[in-house]
């Protein structure tokens, strides 16, 4: 069991401890809400017709109704917002210095009920359109609520690539609809999409400055390692090194590029059911093989199995082990009917719920994403699920780790593997004692000798 390994240390654990080193600080709390940010931000780099020294950039928004307060006008309930960017350069340490570009611009939302200002599956989505020079920058937005005045703000990095080639590409762009008639697209702004799309369909342009042929070939890779980053120096400097990663699905395509800009709108099949990282990755070579470019897009894939994971009451209260505290686990436990204990079940969430008022609790299906993602990962017999398991406990307490040492084979050394969480400044150790896959805890997670230094 997680919480009954032996605290035993061996000589030759204690070694890889003081090699290993260590640094920062730890903190308990669950990151599930960082999977649904207040809004979203994306963008898109297109090549800029009339200024060729500078790329086009399209900067989208989307902002749920819940988000904003709405008043009650004679045309309805309207809600009204304003949006600012900024965008500043970046020094050689992905730090930001000198703001380039500022820019504001109004959004405005009419909802016919007051039930629709309640929808989280409500939106509102802008758009505006930027030319910077190719170049590394970060990119802050700001929503500011008329009405309430509040603010949300997010940050991201921007990469603005040079597209003034003889033949390049796009950035990639995940496509939330499409109106093949009216030739309209609008983007997946989020870039989330649920386990249970079984596709994804993706825009992007290739220029060229004559027809060719050329051979256009599309990747869909799952990336092993978490996708979420910390700073926006991981970013810059670690791009193109996403660690363990498995094709799983190509399709190459030979086509002639007709004019000076092409357009592609293509539907890629996904992993039924698989959630992770992922990305996207359009290659375009010439006659002979030779690249002419590349681009690619990272997106998410949530678990939305939630409620069919859920049809066994009574193991979903035994798996709140690890975020409740015994009493209310008991308490729950004792409901004397199924539908007295899904009641407080639930009720236990709902305190627990980043987003009141709204559908989903989003705390609550990040937690048993990662009880699922353990049983699916670390299972070794029917007595023994995968979110029982040390490495189960500590991928359920704190998700994915951000990089993962494994050490299966070693001449003088036990098997064992060395999670990395830079995120709350942790590392854990687990060896395999036996060498039958059991990987133990060293010691436990709360022990000084985890934090990295």
């Amino acid at each position: 069991m997680a919480q009954g390994y032996s605290e035993k240390r061996s000589r030759w654990g204690a070694c890889v401890l003081l090699a290993l080193g260590m640094m920062l600080a730890w903190t308990p709390d669950l990151r599930a809400q960082e999977a649904v940010p207040e809004f979203d931000v994306d963008y898109l780099c297109k090549r800029d017709a009339a200024i060729t020294h500078e790329t086009q950039v399209e900067i989208y928004t989307r902002i749920p109704y819940p988000r904003l307060s709405f008043i009650s006008t004679p045309s309805g309930f309207t809600a009204r917002y304003e949006v600012s960017a900024e965008v500043s350069e970046i020094d050689a340490k992905a730090r930001k210095s000198n703001v380039v570009l500022t820019r504001l611009w109004d959004g405005k939302v009419v909802a016919p009920t007051y039930s629709a200002t309640q929808e989280e599956e409500f939106v509102d989505f802008t758009m505006q359109t930027v030319s910077l020079p190719p170049g590394r920058y970060v990119l802050d937005v700001q929503i500011e609520d008329k009405q309430s005045n509040q603010l949300f703000v997010r940050e991201l990095p921007l990469i603005v690539r040079d597209l003034n080639k003889p033949v390049a590409v796009s950035d990639v762009s995940l496509l939330d609809s499409y109106d093949a008639d009216r030739y309209e697209i609008k983007p997946l702004v989020s870039n989330r999409i649920g386990t249970n799309d079984l596709q994804v369909k993706i825009f992007y342009e290739v220029y060229a400055e004559q027809s060719l042929p050329v051979t256009i070939s599309h990747q869909v890779i799952r990336r092993e390692k978490d996708g979420g980053v910390s700073a926006l120096q991981q970013v810059f400097e670690t791009a193109g090194d996403d660690g363990p990663s498995e094709v799983v699905y190509e399709k190459v395509d030979s086509s002639p590029l007709e004019g000076r800009t092409n357009q592609f709108i293509v539907d890629l099949p996904l992993e039924d059911g698989k959630a992770g990282v992922y990305e996207v990755l359009v290659r375009v070579e010439d006659a002979e093989g030779n690249v002419l470019d590349t681009a690619s897009k990272t997106f998410t894939a949530q678990w939305t199995g939630l409620y069919e994971h859920l049809t066994n009451i009574d193991e979903a209260i035994d798996q709140l082990a690890y975020i409740a505290k015994k009493k209310e686990v008991k308490y729950i436990r004792e409901g004397k009917t199924e539908g007295e204990r899904y009641r407080r079940f639930m009720a236990f969430w709902k305190k627990r719920d980043p987003t009141p008022g709204t559908k989903r609790n989003e705390r609550m299906e990040e937690y048993y994403y990662r009880v699922a993602y353990a049983n699916e990962r670390y299972t070794r017999t029917s007595r023994d699920k995968g979110w029982q398991t040390d490495r189960g406990f500590v991928m359920v307490r704190f998700g994915e780790p951000d990089d993962v040492e494994r050490h299966p084979f070693s001449f003088n050394a036990k098997p064992y593997e060395v999670w990395y969480y830079w995120r709350i400044g942790r590392r854990f150790i687990f060896i395999d004692e036996t060498g039958l896959g059991d990987y133990r805890l060293l010691v436990p997670i709360y022990d000084e000798r985890t934090r990295i230094h």
